[in-house]
């Protein structure tokens, strides 16, 4: 491992917003760090989605595959999807986050520590794994009209209405409290919608509360919607929530966290499949990693094992 690190350029992905703006107090320390490794970087600060798009997927096409991210699950969520559209064999692409987020979930099932110059610290004790990566179209009439990539959770209904209500509230601490107080606010006023899910492995037709599509364990900073997920099998965990009282859904908030949800109550059904699509009269909402898509109707694909991704797991 210190012989990779240590024989390829790694291009620093810096996003300078992340972590309500104090991710530039990490970098100068970040960057000490890798230089006293002898470990060769180049920096990119990306202000913005499109510049880091931009900035990507130049990168890629000048053939360069080793990428440090500095920023939370959504930089990454932007650093994934750029490599994707850049048309490169992403099996060669090896990526090293950060975690530098509010909520840093995708980290979370990677076992990282919870401070992001520990990371740098402990490089040599992780290793990379072969990565799954789920791909989820907007369909409008359908015909495509958005696609994000994603390496953790995408979620569908409830979830995604809960992102919406929380966009805009970046902030370290207590971020897992800020989380939960939109949860309640978005809760008592949700209604469960009609939704039909379509898969080769199952299908489901009913009023729908939330569904959330796993590659890995952990989203809603620190709620384990998903443990039985295994980022390398190729496989998406698909756990569905049916229509339930909110009454309900406040008394078994810390199963949701411990993961003991599952096989707990009657409304929550478990599936695994590598295809699917969502449809919803009128079009759901999508979030995925924190970023929210465009209404419509969703078609999730699975791209097994399709890049490297550092795990101290």
């Amino acid at each position: 491992m210190k012989a990779f690190l240590k024989s390829e350029l790694w291009h620093l992905i810096i996003n300078p917003n992340a972590l309500s703006d104090k991710c530039l107090n990490y970098t100068e320390p970040i960057k000490d760090i890798l230089i006293r490794e002898s470990i060769r970087f180049e920096s990119h600060i990306v202000i913005s989605s499109g510049i880091c798009k931009t900035t990507i997927e130049k990168l890629c096409k000048e053939g360069n595959c080793h990428f440090m991210v500095l920023g939370g699950d959504g930089t990454l969520n932007e650093v994934v999807t750029a490599i994707f559209n850049s048309g490169i064999d992403t099996t060669k692409v090896y990526i090293i986050p950060f975690p530098l987020g509010t909520g840093n979930d995708w980290c979370r099932t990677h076992c990282y520590p919870k401070d992001a110059l520990d990371t740098a610290h402990r490089l040599y004790d992780a290793h990379f794994i072969r990565h799954d990566v789920g791909t989820v179209e907007v369909l409008r009439n359908d015909k495509t009209a958005a696609v994000r990539h994603f390496v953790n959770i995408a979620g569908f209904g409830f979830d995604a209405a809960v992102i919406q209500q929380t966009a805009g509230q970046k902030t370290k601490f207590l971020a897992s409290a800020k989380y939960l107080i939109n949860l309640l606010k978005v809760l008592f006023s949700y209604k469960p919608a009609q939704m039909s899910i379509f898969s080769p492995d199952f299908s489901v037709s009913d009023k729908i509360f939330t569904i959330a599509v796993g590659i890995c364990e952990y989203n809603g900073n620190g709620m384990r919607q998903v443990p039985m997920a295994d980022p390398t099998d190729g496989l998406f965990d698909v756990v569905v929530i049916k229509e339930i009282a909110p009454s309900k859904v406040i008394k078994n908030v810390k199963k949701l966290y411990s993961g003991t949800h599952i096989g707990q109550l009657s409304e929550i059904e478990v599936y695994k499949t590598n295809a699917l699509v969502i449809s919803a009269t009128p079009y759901g909402k999508c979030e995925v990693e924190g970023e929210m898509l465009p209404e419509g109707d969703y078609r999730v694909t699975m791209r097994p094992n399709s890049i490297n991704l550092l795990s101290f797991k």
